[in-house]
């Protein structure tokens, strides 16, 4: 899985490549890869980070801390995007639910 801090504090997060990676640069790697930088794909982003081996449901719960009114669906579009992306990747266990 490749994610990382999304606030420009670290937050405690673990160095990228020798540094703390900002919401600056998942903007700018969002845009690179031709997609607009939205709250909703930055808060699923920092909930994987935050929560890695979670399910979707589990990151949807941890994405209404800061944005109350996102859907279930609506996370599952955005991991589904971040996946396609290569940004995040999703483990294939024999789980109910898959961890991403």
């Amino acid at each position: 899985m490749r994610t990382s801090a999304l606030e420009t504090e670290t937050h405690g997060y673990p160095p990228h490549e020798g540094r703390v990676v900002t919401s600056e640069d998942w903007s700018a790697q969002l845009r690179a890869q031709g997609r607009r930088v939205t709250r909703q794909r930055l808060a699923v982003l920092a909930a994987v980070q935050d929560h890695p081996h979670s399910s979707a449901e589990q990151i949807a719960e941890l994405v209404r801390e800061q944005l109350p009114s996102i859907s279930t669906q609506s996370v599952y579009v955005v991991l589904t995007d971040l996946t396609s992306l290569e940004t995040v990747s999703y483990t294939h266990l024999t789980l109910p639910t898959t961890p991403y």
